[in-house]
């Protein structure tokens, strides 16, 4: 019964406490760094589509021995928009040759990602008759996705890093992360 009492007395005094300990270190009163109303508001922007990846620019990503693909990011199409979306032009090779060619867009702060057009063998774009965004799976099949979200176009904190980065990144085939484990520990 005491504890009770204790506890629900400094339960009330708690957020008073916690304003006081922070007032010297912001006099104008704390202004957290983003604004999540804002950033939850932001409207997408319309992608425009890039042109149709050319080899020579094909950046292999490692996915993992299990895939029965090979995946590669077309280098001259990543871009990071003002919405926070990175978007890719992923290129998916079975070992037997079949390719399958998709531009995509990877929303950081949400882990989500979104197909906007899948490439045709003349060498075109069609638009995808389902385009919305979906979280992104650590699943074998979809590992692809989150291997570029974890490893190379976001941030630990959910941040879209800028198009150069990423494309470094790509091209040394190295983490930008440091440590991925940082990115998927890290609480949605």
């Amino acid at each position: 019964m005491r504890i009770a009492a204790v506890a629900l007395v400094l339960a009330a005094f708690a957020p008073s406490l916690s304003a006081q300990v922070l007032s010297p270190q912001y006099p104008g009163g704390y202004q957290p760094r983003f604004d999540e109303q804002k950033d939850r508001d932001l409207e997408e922007q319309e992608p425009s589509l890039p042109p149709y990846p050319v080899e020579a620019k094909l950046v292999r990503i490692d996915t993992g021995p299990v895939s029965a693909f090979d995946f590669f990011v077309d280098a001259d199409s990543v871009t990071v928009g003002r919405d926070g979306v990175t978007r890719y032009t992923l290129v998916a090779r079975s070992r037997s040759g079949a390719t399958n060619v998709s531009y995509e867009g990877i929303h950081c702060g949400k882990f989500e990602r979104k197909v906007y057009a899948f490439g045709r063998e003349d060498h075109t774009w069609g638009l995808a008759r389902r385009s919305e965004w979906e979280s992104i799976s650590r699943t074998d099949g979809n590992r692809q996705r989150a291997t570029l979200a974890e490893d190379f176009f976001c941030s630990p904190s959910g941040i879209a890093r800028s198009a150069d980065d990423a494309v470094l990144a790509l091209r040394r085939g190295e983490s930008r992360q440091g440590s991925a484990s940082e990115f998927r520990d890290r609480p949605r």
